[in-house]
């Protein structure tokens, strides 16, 4: 229709341009609106899918109808008031009212599922009208990818980022094949039989305790058709702490490991390591050459006694493939006078003396009846 006008406007010589001029203007438009916006958001998280109403700004609310669909399928209505979301959008979609009050019918999508993936269609209705489209937006859902660090015999927490069912999948480092952990559903979770009681979860988090070098690879969260939520590449650590305790108390060592293991021990300032003891069982252990009498072993510690100067330094856990499990370096304190010691003592001396005092003068003022010094 526009071609034939424009032949028949040929003859007009200056008028020609104008109409012209206006076609382009009307089919640029048509096109522009046609593109869809991208947004991308991670699963889990809130998006905002934009919407702009400002031709429709004004208008009374009991004569709004703003419609967001994807392939056909309801979103979220806004209806004279009253809001519907979609199937499997509930408690998901919303439109703040005093957006749509100032023409923005902006659709917020919280919790985003890998599934929420495709492309999605605002429009404004009025009465029977077909409904006028006002954009669309192509939204991108992509999985998290993070990176942890673990002690030895420190628990692990996974995020679901779904409350909808998945499952959890191990891949060790530097092999191939990957190993399920756990799946679940409705809040229930169910491990797999070589994990057992190591699993356990609460709202949209699982746990794997007791981590050991076994355990470093990478974890991967999967949603009900396969696709990827989350990922965490998880490194185990030796554990590290530093003690401070007093002469002849007992030094408490936690071996942290499931299986056999080493206790060695280097003096502070020596380089050379002596073995403490070796443990292939709590009722299987071998003290090393001077530990005889003084190293114990029950519900996974180690216990020396009777600390002296000549056990300071460091303890040092290890298994027998060699991987320190954990380092602990030892200091003594001397029960003798220290100056914090004889501080106290000062002060208790001070304090008692004042008390004294303070009696005297309360058994003189009771002897003199009249309260007179």
């Amino acid at each position: 229709m526009f071609v034939l006008r424009i032949k028949k406007m040929r003859q007009n010589g200056t008028s020609v341009k104008v109409c012209g001029g206006l076609i382009l203007v009307l089919c640029f438009s048509v096109s522009v609106s046609q593109v869809p916006v991208s947004v991308s958001v991670r699963v889990g998280d809130s998006v905002t899918l934009r919407c702009d109403g400002s031709a429709y700004r004004g208008t009374p609310i009991e004569q709004t109808y703003i419609k967001w669909e994807t392939d056909e399928i309801p979103v979220y209505e806004f209806i004279y008031g009253n809001s519907t979301p979609g199937p499997g959008f509930e408690n998901r979609t919303e439109i703040p009212l005093e957006k749509i009050q100032l023409g923005d019918f902006s659709l917020i999508l919280n919790h985003t599922l890998s599934s929420d993936q495709r492309f999605y269609r605002c429009s404004h209705q009025r009465g029977s009208e077909r409904g006028s489209s006002l954009g669309r937006v192509n939204l991108t859902v992509t999985g998290h990818e993070e990176s942890s660090s673990v002690s030895y015999g420190q628990p692990l927490s996974l995020r679901l980022y779904s409350r909808a069912a998945v499952t959890v999948w191990f891949n060790p480092a530097g092999a191939g094949a990957s190993l399920p952990v756990c799946a679940v559903e409705g809040g229930t979770v169910t491990p797999d039989p070589a994990y057992g009681p190591r699993v356990s979860g609460q709202e949209q988090e699982v746990t794997l305790s007791a981590l050991t070098f076994t355990d470093q690879g990478s974890y991967t969260v999967l949603d009900s058709q396969s696709r990827t939520i989350s990922t965490v590449n998880v490194t185990v650590t030796a554990h590290t702490a530093n003690l401070t305790l007093l002469s002849g108390a007992l030094l408490s060592l936690p071996l942290l490991s499931p299986g056999p293991v080493e206790v060695l021990f280097a003096s502070a300032g020596e380089g050379a390591s002596v073995s403490v003891c070796t443990l292939e069982r709590d009722t299987m252990f071998s003290p090393g050459p001077g530990y005889e009498h003084r190293v114990s072993v029950q519900s996974g510690s180690l216990t020396l006694r009777s600390l002296t100067a000549a056990d300071q330094g460091q303890y040092t856990v290890r298994d027998l493939q060699g991987d320190t499990v954990s380092t602990v370096s030892v200091s003594l304190e001397d029960v003798g006078l220290s100056s914090s010691n004889v501080a106290c003592i000062v002060v208790g001396v001070l304090l008692s003396v004042c008390g004294g005092f303070v009696l005297c003068v309360y058994i003189l003022k009771k002897r003199d009846g009249n309260g007179a010094y």
